[in-house]
């Protein structure tokens, strides 16, 4: 296991959120804690990308570029159901770059971008 140094932003029509702190990473498992004490669990798993944050705003989504899959988020105690359309997924050693589009019913209600760099400390 690997103590790493996290920086991630999420960036959306509406917000934008960054986090720096640090985490652990092993057998493609990215482990991290915010501000806020939720956990952040990214799986790195050849072309796919499975993100999951516990907290009062989880989430459970996976990314593929190209692909459509079903991902949850949980607010105010209501799962809300949505399509994550992976428009571009780039993983590279250290970093990633991802741009995606949550759809109900069809229909686009969230464009977003995620930026992670992590490192070895």
């Amino acid at each position: 296991m690997s103590e790493v140094h996290v920086d991630l932003t999420i960036k959306n029509e509406a917000a934008s959120e960054t986090i720096d702190t640090k985490g652990t990473f092993q057998d493609g498992v990215l482990e991290f804690r915010d501000d806020s004490d939720r956990k952040h669990t990214l799986t790195f798993d050849n072309a796919t990308l499975h993100y999951i944050r516990d907290g009062e705003r989880a989430l459970d989504f996976t990314f593929e570029e190209n692909q459509l899959h079903e991902g949850t988020l949980n607010l105010l105690s209501q799962e809300m159901r949505f399509m994550v359309q992976t428009h571009e997924l780039k993983m590279k050693s250290q970093s990633v770059f991802l741009r995606y589009t949550l759809l109900q019913d069809g229909q686009p209600v969230n464009h977003s971008e995620l930026y992670l760099y992590y490192q070895e400390m």
